[in-house]
């Protein structure tokens, strides 16, 4: 069952604070999850933010063994665990958060949280999450063997949702290991509020034909036609990059309707392995990570094939996380955090890095900075990071003007 509060925790949280800042970021906390069975590597794959109307902001942070945790950022340098649970109800291997925000009151009071299916949980009283809605092992849609692992998930919404005469799919699309997407369809009451999913189908169709391998990451952004096309990266096969359309007339289809619509073919002395596990597409260009290359590529996709027109080799090692928060790109990985402007795409450059002020959050070399999320408090700018191999969550402030104008940008 589910542990809440003080009481029959499976880990114990310390916090500590140290002062001094790189000038880009400033390290604020570091709260260190340990494990009952001191076990170090417990693999918190994915942090979330969610701010609360009250003013608080809680981080939710999900773990590939099992556990979900919850912190109280409304004082960011002294973060207070409120939820804490091993293997809760419905959770398998915790990967990846998508907040579920068409909701009366407008917050973030639904999460869906995904591990080898999906699961919708009311968080609107953090420390007592609830579970709305599941499909496991994704609804029995798969043959020979389980889901491996869903680790990505982008949102397709029907035009009209919310309406009293919505009759169209409000679709969630995920990312698994095995070489698919796998599709789900959200019911919602008159309020918007999630209060089911259910499976729709898969879909492995790449360019030609040929199968998508390893899929880790998707994410969805609408064209010129006002189509959505969906981004999924791989980090095996001969596709790393494939796009493909989601939609119809503007309105969201099922998965045997989906149109693959172009590629980034596997490139000349790339390792079959390229560890590409991020991507986010942004003014229709699309960025990956790939911790094999230890690169962060920009991709212009109006070109058949797409073709890369930026490479930077990352500051530190193996980027992971990823985002892209108003025309500011940022990238963690190993124990740093890159930020790139990308206003202009095309002519991508390099703002800045964490450095020391990460190092105090991250301080094991490797797969370390896997996620990280972007939460506002008091006029400030916030990164609460996860260091999955070093057990502990991060929290570092903006500093620089000119990070906190490209996060600001329209």
């Amino acid at each position: 069952g589910n542990k809440m509060g003080l009481l029959g925790l499976t880990f114990v949280a310390t916090a500590v604070s140290v002062a001094g800042g790189s000038g880009v970021f400033e390290f604020i906390s570091s709260t260190h999850i340990i494990p009952e069975d001191n076990t170090e590597h417990r693999g918190f794959h994915f942090v979330a933010a969610q701010p609360l109307p009250n003013g608080t902001t809680v981080a939710w942070a999900p773990a590939i063994r099992g556990e979900l945790v919850a912190l109280d950022l409304t004082n960011p340098a002294k973060p207070v665990t409120i939820y804490n649970s091993q293997q809760p109800e419905g959770l398998y291997q915790g990967r990846t958060i998508l907040w579920l925000e068409n909701v009366s009151p407008p917050f973030r009071s639904q999460m869906l949280l995904s591990d080898t299916g999906l699961t919708v949980y009311d968080v609107s009283q953090p420390a007592m999450p609830k579970i709305v809605g599941q499909v496991p092992k994704f609804g029995g849609l798969f043959s020979g063997g389980d889901v491996v692992a869903i680790n990505g998930l982008a949102r397709v919404t029907a035009p009209n949702f919310g309406s009293s005469n919505d009759i169209d799919l409000d679709m969630v699309i995920g990312a698994n290991f095995n070489g698919s997407l796998v599709a789900a369809s959200l019911t919602s009451n008159s309020q918007g509020a999630v209060v089911g999913i259910n499976p729709i189908g898969l879909f492995n169709n790449g360019i030609g034909g040929a199968p998508l391998t390893t899929c880790f990451d998707v994410d969805v952004e609408k064209n010129e036609e006002q189509e959505t096309i969906l981004g999924v990266v791989s980090a095996r096969g001969p596709h790393t990059v494939t796009s493909i359309q989601v939609t119809s007339s503007g309105h969201p289809v099922p998965p045997s309707q989906w149109k693959v619509t172009n590629s980034l073919p596997l490139q000349p002395g790339w390792p079959q392995n390229t560890g590409c596990n991020r991507l986010r597409m942004h003014k229709q260009f699309i960025f990956i990570s790939c911790y094999q290359l230890n690169n962060v590529l920009v991709i212009d996709k109006s070109t058949l094939p797409m073709r890369i027109v930026k490479n930077f080799t990352y500051v530190d090692e193996q980027p992971t996380g990823m985002s892209v928060i108003g025309d500011a790109l940022i990238v963690a990985g190993g124990r740093d955090v890159m930020v790139f402007n990308v206003s202009n795409p095309a002519e991508t450059t390099v703002v800045g890095s964490c450095g020391s002020d990460c190092g105090k959050i991250m301080t094991s070399p490797g797969q370390n900075a896997h996620s990280f999320a972007h939460y506002k408090s008091n006029g400030s700018h916030f990164l609460v990071l996860s260091a999955q191999i070093d057990n502990n969550i991060g929290v570092i402030k903006v500093t620089d003007s000119r990070v906190i104008q490209l996060l600001e940008a329209e």
